[in-house]
C-alpha cells in the first residue's frame, strides 16, 4: 500500500506531516510527500522580487523563474523537515519527495494512477496547500477508489484504538470495503458502526444492522472488532460530535460518494463541510 501525504509547509499551520510518516511507519508501507505547483496560479510574471543569493537584486522574475524559485524553496523546507523527522522515527522508512510544476489536477491523477491501494492524507487546514480550499480537495478525490484521510493541524499520532464508522447499513462496495479494511485491519482497531437516527426511524435501522455486520465480517480479520449500534438525535451534526467525545472514538471514517445513500443525503452540502471541520478527530473517507 502507498501512503500519499499532501505536503502542508505553505499554509502557515503546523504540519501533519510527521503524522503521516508515523502512517507509514505504523503500516509499513511507502510514503511520498508531495507538492504540486500550478502555474496558472502565479501570476506575478513581472515581480521585482529577487533572491539575493541568485538573482541580481532588481532583477525581475520571469514566470519561469518564479516557478523554480518556489519548487525550490519548497524542496529544501521539506527535505529538512524529513531529515529531521526521520531521525525521530528510528525505524527505515522509505519516503519520496515529489514536487512538481504542473496542472494540479492533472498531476494530481498521474499520481493516483501509480497504484491501486492508496491512502490520501492531508492537513484539515488546506488553504495554501496546493488545494485552494475544502470544495477544491473534495472534488479532486471525491470520485478516485483511494482513502482519504483529514488530519487537524499539528496533531500527534497515536495508534488509533477506537473508530466511529457512520454508515446507514447498507452495504458499500466490495472494492471501498476492502481497501478500508486492508488498511484499518493492522491497527486492531474496534470500529463502532453506527448512524444517527430520529425516533421513527429507530426500529428500521436496528433491523438492517445484523445484515450489515455479517456482510462486512468477510473483510475482517476480527469479526469481534465490529459493534452496530444507533443513536437517537434530531441534530444530526452536534448529536455525532456529543457521541464521539463522550465515547473516545480516535477515528471518524465515513463514505465519500454514496448517492443513494441516507449518509450522504444527511451530510452534504454545509453539514459536510461542518463535520469536516467541527469533528477534532482525524477523519478517513473512504
Amino acid at each position: 500500500m502507498r501512503t500519499i501525504i499532501i505536503s502542508d509547509l505553505n499554509n502557515g499551520s503546523e504540519s501533519i506531516i510527521p503524522y503521516g510518516l508515523n502512517v507509514g511507519k505504523h503500516t509499513e508501507t511507502t510514503v511520498d510527500v508531495i507538492h504540486i505547483i500550478d502555474p496558472r496560479s502565479n501570476h506575478g510574471v513581472s515581480s521585482n522580487y529577487s533572491d539575493s543569493q541568485t538573482i541580481t537584486p532588481g532583477h525581475k522574475l520571469s514566470h519561469s523563474e518564479i516557478l523554480e524559485r518556489e519548487k525550490s524553496i519548497h524542496e529544501k523546507a521539506m527535505d529538512k523537515l524529513l531529515s529531521s523527522e526521520a531521525s525521530r522515527l528510528n525505524y527505515p522508512l522509505k519516503v519520496n519527495r515529489i514536487i512538481k510544476i504542473e496542472n494540479v489536477a492533472k498531476a494530481f491523477k498521474k499520481e493516483l494512477q501509480k497504484s491501486t491501494d492508496q491512502i490520501i492524507i492531508s492537513n484539515r487546514q488546506i488553504e495554501n496547500t496546493f488545494f485552494e480550499d475544502f470544495e477544491d480537495f473534495y472534488e479532486n478525490t471525491q470520485d478516485i477508489q483511494v482513502l482519504v484521510m483529514v488530519v487537524p493541524s499539528g496533531m500527534k499520532f497515536k495508534n488509533p484504538g477506537k473508530a466511529l464508522f457512520l454508515t446507514d447499513f447498507s452495504e458499500s462496495s466490495h472494492t471501498k470495503m476492502q481497501l478500508l479494511f486492508k488498511w484499518i485491519n493492522p491497527f486492531k482497531v474496534l470500529l463502532n458502526a453506527c448512524n444517527v437516527v430520529k425516533m421513527k426511524e429507530m426500529i428500521e435501522a436496528e433491523l438492517r444492522m445484523a445484515t450489515w455486520k455479517k456482510a462486512v465480517e468477510r473483510y475482517t480479520e476480527s469479526p469481534a472488532l465490529i459493534k452496530t449500534n444507533t443513536i437517537q438525535g434530531d441534530n444530526y451534526i452536534q448529536t455525532l460530535i456529543n457521541y464521539i467525545t463522550r465515547n473516545e472514538h480516535d477515528l471518524l471514517i465515513l463514505p465519500k460518494t454514496n448517492l443513494k445513500s441516507s449518509i450522504s443525503n444527511t451530510v452534504n452540502g454545509k453539514k459536510r463541510k461542518d463535520l469536516f471541520f467541527k469533528v477534532d478527530r482525524p477523519v478517513i473517507f473512504y
